[in-house]
């Protein structure tokens, strides 16, 4: 995925508003603005940067335990063999329930209820990646970070760390900070794709707090604008297009269809 940093967007922030540096109160607004604008973004579509498939091993019951799946957010489907890899793919139905998937078909134990294909044991789950974020407190040398918690780091004088969002991937002891124990953290990216529409619906937030209403109109239209581009390069460079199956006649009766 092409990224951006965080810190280059406030950047160019601080520009488009016409000042040296953000007081401590516009950097909260800007933040504020940012995760919204982002967040809309992210869900807006399934960005190619946003999904991934995972090899997934049901329990006799037909249950998988998401929390085990790196980075999950939501399904999308579930498959018998990688649908990226193969062209012999069959979609299977399931519910969520509890932070479990479940395949109803596919049970062995606990019901009679539906035939386990024995021949098939691993499935391709398709999802979407939980959001960078872009949330959170200023790192402290004297604190110690869960897995999962996230920080504000700045590292004085070197280049690439002059302040961005940053998610603890281990325990962390005090001291351990994303600099020198970078094998710990990692940085929140923001999606190149993404970054212009954040950038001018910041922009567009920040007119309509200081009353400049025509001119928020103007930035979030370009925002929008931005957006939609980057939607259609979705479609057409990453061929992100759902083709639609039609069931024949015969084939619909072999296969259990009624006929109306």
């Amino acid at each position: 995925m092409r990224s951006v940093t965080y810190q280059s967007i406030q950047d160019a922030f601080t520009s488009l508003v016409g000042t040296d540096t953000l007081l401590d109160a516009e950097k909260t607004a800007f933040r504020r603005s940012f995760v919204n604008a982002y967040r809309d973004a992210w869900y807006g579509a399934l960005w190619d940067f946003g999904i991934t498939t995972a090899a997934i091993t049901p329990d006799s019951f037909g249950q998988v335990d998401l929390t085990t799946v790196t980075d999950y957010d939501q399904a999308l489907g579930v498959y018998r063999y990688d649908p990226n890899k193969s062209s012999d793919v069959t979609q299977y139905s399931f519910r969520l329930e509890s932070g479990k998937l479940t395949l109803n078909d596919k049970r062995t134990t606990g019901s009679s209820e539906g035939t386990a294909d024995s021949a098939t044991t691993i499935f391709s789950l398709k999802y979407r990646k939980q959001e960078p974020i872009f949330q959170g407190s200023d790192y402290s040398a004297t604190s110690t970070y869960a897995s999962g918690d996230v920080v504000y780091f700045t590292e004085t004088g070197q280049t690439g760390y002059e302040g961005d969002w940053y998610k603890a991937s281990a325990t962390t002891s005090a001291g351990e900070s994303p600099y020198n124990t970078s094998g710990s953290w990692t940085k929140q990216s923001v999606s190149h794709e993404l970054s212009q529409h954040v950038l001018h619906r910041c922009y567009a937030d920040w007119l309509m707090a200081d009353s400049q209403h025509s001119k928020a109109a103007i930035a979030l239209n370009m925002a929008d604008n931005y957006l939609f581009i980057s939607l259609d390069r979705l479609e057409r460079e990453s061929g992100q297009t759902n083709s639609t199956s039609v069931v024949g006649y015969t084939s619909a009766l072999s296969n259990g269809y009624a006929h109306v």
